[in-house]
């Protein structure tokens, strides 16, 4: 029995691996201050719970809460978690922020 070997363009592969998966709205719950960013609290499409930093700016956006948004993000140095606050400490983590906010029409 002779074998036959299957060879994919790799232009295949490459166009199935850049799909880009849909943005998904999620709903802002809470918006606390803090020292390091912003914190939102958000449920995502499935009901889950989640919290992820943000810009400082992004808390004084109160018109947000309980709204269906979708987020941008962007990598931004913060304050170092080992700082725990201390505004004479001077290390820095590079996070990944929520930069800005868009609500969605529902």
């Amino acid at each position: 029995m002779k074998k036959s070997l299957l060879i994919l363009p790799l232009t295949v592969f490459f166009q199935a691996s850049c799909v880009a998966k849909p943005i998904e709205a999620n709903t802002v719950i809470a918006l606390t201050m803090g020292d390091r960013a912003c914190y939102v609290k958000f449920k995502d499409n499935n009901g889950g719970t989640h919290e992820a930093m943000a810009n400082f700016e992004i808390c004084e956006q109160e018109n947000v809460l309980h709204k269906k948004v979708i987020f941008s993000y962007s990598e931004t140095r913060v304050m170092a978690a080992e700082c725990q606050g201390d505004p004479e400490c001077t290390k820095s983590d590079t996070v990944k922020l929520i930069s800005s906010i868009r609500m969605v029409d529902e």
